[in-house]
């Protein structure tokens, strides 16, 4: 159900889609190249990872960024919301959610295992409000409109109960380093050469990053260029030489290195399990 390609999620220029879900049956562990926001209406299941199994009921969000995997099973009557958002949204119109302590932990590579999920418990009371912005998000054919509604249940998640310690407010030169990674992550960067960029010593930057996201810059440049090999490995056929290349590892054998230190896996093993069957 769930192994789709970007192009059959997103059809308009806002990568923003919603639709609401039941499941009977259990859910094989998917992967997919946007993030995921699964919230609970109504039933029970296990929700599976490579972070272990939680037990979902309603008011529970699983927040997935790009690259991750997930699946469920043990399901009972499960009523999902799932909103599918583009990573890109997150450097454009939803940039600020990185200045957000509590936004910008949630959305950002987390201070844990790479491969770990992010669960949220809501109150009941925001599980219907949340119920009516997802509904809208997936009926209104207005972009405007969906960012909206989205903004909506970001901020609703920032309200929930999280197994998360609250971290500092981002630091301005954090964003600007995080904007800039983002945009050239094929280049080779060095600490030194982003500490310059940003008019900060190497050391005070590290101690910025770690505050706000709860890993050094390197460590984030790392899990973001995973995140985008993972992506590409779903979205084309490119060998894995190409795609390290494009994401800044130009070395195939660090390359590998790399994607199985951030998702437990080789690249090939990640692209049979979760590559949709080709239609």
């Amino acid at each position: 159900m769930h192994e789709i390609l970007r192009s059959e999620v997103f059809t308009e220029q806002l990568p923003v889609a919603a639709e609401r879900i039941r499941l009977r049956a259990d859910v094989a562990s998917h992967g997919h190249a946007f993030f995921e926001i699964a919230v609970v209406l109504a039933g029970r299941a296990t929700h599976v990872s490579t972070g272990g199994e939680a037990i979902l009921r309603r008011g529970s969000v699983v927040v997935l960024r790009p690259g991750e995997w997930h699946g469920y099973s043990h399901c009972r009557e499960l009523v999902l919301h799932n909103t599918y958002v583009g990573a890109d949204v997150f450097t454009r119109e939803l940039a600020w959610i990185a200045g957000d302590p509590q936004l910008g932990r949630i959305f950002q590579p987390p201070h844990r295992h790479p491969s770990e999920r992010l669960t949220i418990q809501l109150t009941e009371t925001t599980v219907r409000q949340v119920d009516g912005w997802c509904t809208a998000l997936a009926d209104d054919p207005q972009p405007a409109s969906r960012l909206g509604h989205l903004t909506l249940l970001a901020g609703a998640l920032a309200t929930g109960d999280q197994p998360l310690h609250r971290p500092d407010p981002a630091h301005p030169a954090v964003q600007q380093a995080m904007r800039m990674l983002e945009a050239t992550i094929d280049r080779p960067w060095t600490l030194t050469e982003l500490a310059t960029e940003v008019n900060l010593a190497p050391g005070y930057l590290v101690r910025l990053f770690g505050r706000s996201v709860g890993v050094s810059p390197m460590a984030y440049l790392q899990r973001i260029r995973a995140e985008r090999a993972a992506a590409l490995l779903i979205e084309t056929d490119l060998p894995m030489a190409t795609i390290g290349a494009l994401v800044g590892w130009p070395d195939p054998s660090h390359a590998s290195r790399r994607f199985r230190a951030c998702f437990a896996m080789s690249p090939l093993q990640y692209r049979s399990a979760f590559r949709p069957a080709q239609r």
